[in-house]
């Protein structure tokens, strides 16, 4: 019969992830060894048993929940959520569907009904709105769709949108005219540097010109620098630009979003890696991905962040028309699973049905 070098076995040795081995301070073989290097308090070790730990089955996969769950570093958070995500176990699609991504340095979910302060939740980064008002809908009906003989006349559509925004009530969102913006006053968190990041938003427009969704550059007052995600012909880009000889350079997705109906957009940018650039839309990953490693000097600025208008262009101001919420930030590269748990978060399940292509 032929040998399984791969099955663990009762007495397997733990020697604590060193090479060569450590000739004291071996650990008891088998589950037991990873059990116990999960408590290990070097990161590297926990690290290590966790990938051990699948060999071993659902018992296995139960260590590496109670790791997800429980272990206070993000490092191990996140790569127990890649070891989990794809697993269809009830109690595991449960422990991972609260899963919050480390290193998100601003969220402004643009839903409030009233005043001109967009809030961030979670750095404290308060934009001020400028001129676009909040859009408030009751799930599963949009007030006075049907005129006034029919004001409750349900709209599929406008529950699509509530799921994500607010899932367990009112839904709202902030309308740009084509005048409108947000505008966030430069903060240090807000900045880049030469480091990756994440962006997350929601849309809804039909507008196929020129639509600034984010943008934090200097432009116009000096050498090009900063970073801005907009759509272009209705479909989604990403200019980066580090300041050096005013060079500048514009990622095509290919994705086309100008659909009228709303959609999840993220991207995340590796800087250092060649298709370090990827384009996510409604939870997947869509259209081309991109070598960032052009504009790798960098990006910080001291412009504030604008919501739906060019940061530093008072001539061309690059307007967006249309619906905006639930805008994020981090300050590194989320790995897919990580994208579809942002999704998941924010309401909708994850469809490729809505996606468009042009």
């Amino acid at each position: 019969m032929a040998k399984n070098s791969h099955r663990p076995k009762k007495d397997d040795a733990v020697l604590g992830g060193k090479n060569p081995p450590p000739t004291k301070g071996v650990v008891l073989g088998g589950i037991a060894g990873v059990r116990m290097r999960l408590t290990s308090p070097v990161v590297e070790q926990r690290l290590a048993a966790m990938t051990e730990a699948i060999a071993y089955g659902e018992a296995g996969l139960n260590l590496v929940e109670d790791a997800f769950l429980q272990d206070e570093s993000p490092r191990v958070k996140q790569a127990a959520l890649l070891i989990l995500w794809n697993k269809k176990q009830p109690w595991v699609q449960q422990a991972i569907k609260h899963y919050v991504p480390a290193n998100r340095v601003a969220w402004w979910w643009l839903n409030e009904t009233e005043g001109d302060i967009a809030a961030d939740s979670v750095g404290g980064n308060d934009g001020t709105i400028k001129g676009a008002t909040p859009v408030t809908m009751v799930p599963g009906r949009m007030p006075g769709l049907g005129g006034a003989a029919h004001p409750d006349e349900v709209n599929s559509e406008s529950y699509r949108f509530v799921e994500y925004v607010l899932p367990q009530g009112l839904g709202s969102a902030l309308q740009f005219d084509g005048d409108d913006y947000v505008e966030i006053p430069h903060g240090a968190a807000l900045n880049f540097g030469v480091g990756d990041f994440s962006i997350g938003v929601g849309v809804k427009t039909r507008r196929r010109g020129l639509e600034v969704i984010l943008d934090k550059r200097v432009e116009t007052s000096g050498s090009v620098q900063g970073y801005c995600l907009y759509l272009h012909h209705g479909r989604l880009g990403l200019q980066l630009a580090d300041g050096i000889e005013s060079a500048w350079t514009n990622y095509d997705s290919q994705c086309f979003i100008a659909d009228d109906h709303w959609h999840y957009l993220m991207v995340t940018v590796d800087r250092d890696a060649t298709d370090g650039g990827r384009w996510y839309v409604d939870g997947f990953e869509l259209g081309n991905r991109f070598n960032p490693m052009g504009q790798q000097g960098s990006l910080n600025n001291f412009k504030p962040l604008r919501l739906g208008q060019r940061s530093d262009h008072p001539s061309s101001p690059g307007f967006f028309q249309g619906r905006m919420s639930d805008v994020q930030l981090f300050n590194r590269s989320l790995a897919a699973p990580e994208i579809l748990a942002v999704y998941h978060k924010v309401g909708v399940k994850g469809t490729r049905s809505g996606f468009i292509h042009k």
